[in-house]
């Protein structure tokens, strides 16, 4: 009887590790195995070391493409094994691979993703996941809003299941209850913080993240809020331009890659986040410390930017903002007599978000995918 659940995926991020593990664990009390399949090992986010069984197989056209497009022949040849009760695939047009899958129809195929487009994309792209989206047997959609899209646009709702996209919000809460008063106090004094006036940036450090609008942010939040700094956590090409930036005075410390200690401490540090663009998973990183995220409505965040309630817990700006206009804003949030009751509505909502209820619901819509299409299992 068929009992492996198959997911490809491009590799394993860090973040993704608690998931996996977990699902691997929850699926095996169910009678099930789960194998992933990687296509590269080497990433920027990738974790080497994870400790998650996976299996290398070969894509044959992104070198070719430059990673425009992607074909994973055995990947196909392994969905033929008679072991296969289910294959799992991420919702991307680029994936030449996965129509053949939904036509064999051998055994249920998942989706998982955004369901809708939460960012401006070819319209060709779109019709291409829309289709694959209405083909498959289950789709794991990250959020509420995603599986309204769906459903909206032809997708049958027992089809779609809400997995609640997060991290491991329990080793975060963790290591943000275990750092220590002394280690703060000297963290702050290292880098000239002013308890009430830090704002902390977690992410790439890139050109697609705005990093030159957050770093003329910065100044003007520091004209009319003296003491105020913000702190960039992270690496990427623009790493080289916050830390001149740091070195001309402007009211910056890079503090490169962190560590989920060093990560902690400067959450612990900081009173707001200041993330002008592509809001991710970063919402669930907002909500577990208690720091309300100031952003811009400009279209780029991802689905999870709608944990955040927009008057509550996060603080909107249209999208046409200026740096000045956006710094100015952060820094009278942090003057601000509401922002108490906006860190109290983070935390609060920070439990929200489990890991355990994303591994529950996933295998859930597993199982439930799998009664309906084989009933006889």
């Amino acid at each position: 009887m068929p009992n492996t659940v198959l997911i490809a995926q491009p590799y394993i991020p860090k973040y993704r590790v608690p998931f996996f593990k977990g699902l691997i664990a929850s699926l095996a009390r169910a009678g099930l195995r789960l194998e992933i399949a990687v296509s590269r090992t080497h990433s920027p986010n990738a974790d080497a070391s994870s400790g998650i069984p996976a299996w290398r197989i070969r894509d044959q056209l992104s070198d070719f493409t430059g990673g425009r497009a992607h074909y994973r022949s055995q990947l196909l040849r392994r969905c033929e094994d008679p072991d296969v009760a289910m294959v799992i695939v991420e919702q991307a047009a680029k994936y030449l691979d996965v129509l053949p899958l939904l036509m064999r129809r051998k055994h249920p195929v998942g989706i998982w993703g955004h369901g809708g487009s939460y960012r401006n994309t070819r319209r060709l792209s779109a019709r291409i996941r829309l289709e694959m989206s209405r083909r498959c047997d289950q789709f794991f959609v990250y959020t509420p809003a995603g599986r309204h899209f769906l459903v909206d646009h032809g997708v049958a709702a027992e089809r779609v299941t809400v997995v609640h996209n997060t991290i491991d919000t329990a080793a975060l809460d963790r290591e943000l209850r275990g750092v220590e008063a002394a280690d703060l106090v000297r963290f702050r004094a290292e880098h000239g913080l002013v308890k009430g006036r830090t704002a902390l940036y977690l992410g790439r450090v890139d050109a697609a993240k705005d990093i030159d609008f957050l770093l003329e942010s910065a100044a003007s939040a520091e004209a009319i809020r003296p003491g105020f700094t913000l702190l960039v956590g992270g690496q990427g090409d623009r790493s080289s331009t916050v830390t001149n930036a740091q070195l001309s005075g402007l009211p910056v410390r890079h503090l490169g890659r962190l560590d989920d200690h060093s990560k902690a401490l400067a959450m612990a540090a900081s009173d707001i986040m200041m993330i002008p663009s592509w809001i991710g998973l970063v919402a669930v990183d907002s909500l577990v410390a208690g720091l309300p995220i100031v952003t811009r409505d400009n279209g780029t965040h991802c689905p999870e930017s709608e944990y955040l309630h927009r008057s509550t817990q996060s603080l909107w700006m249209p999208a046409n903002t200026t740096p000045q206009e956006y710094g100015r804003n952060a820094a009278a949030l942090l003057g601000s007599p509401e922002l108490e009751s906006m860190q109290r509505a983070c935390r609060d909502a920070g439990a929200l978000h489990r890991m355990s209820q994303m591994v529950e619901a996933f295998q859930s819509g597993i199982l439930s995918c799998l009664e309906r299409v084989s009933p006889s299992r």
